[in-house]
This record gives C-alpha cells, sequence and structure tokens, in this order.
C-alpha cells in the first residue's frame, strides 16, 4: 500500500490528536526502524 506525503501527515495528524497518541507514534516509528534493522541484519 502506498501513501501519499499528504496522506500521510493526515494520518500521523489524526494519531498525534488521540490520547497518548505521540506515545503511540514514537511507539510504531521506533518498532518500524528494529523491524528494518532486522531485515538489513538477516536475524
Amino acid at each position: 500500500m502506498h501513501f501519499t506525503q499528504d496522506q500521510i501527515s493526515e494520518i500521523l495528524t489524526q494519531i498525534a490528536k488521540e490520547k497518548d497518541g505521540f506515545r503511540k507514534i514514537m511507539t510504531m516509528s521506533l518498532e518500524s526502524m528494529m523491524k528494518a534493522e532486522r531485515e538489513v541484519v538477516g536475524a
């Protein structure tokens, strides 16, 4: 699934407005980085 930059911004804005929204965004970001790192390392 591919999103435009505007769609991504809108999704993140909606999440940020939720209770603990910033924490959710940070958690998803960190999990994505860790997954990418595992794929690069081959673990």
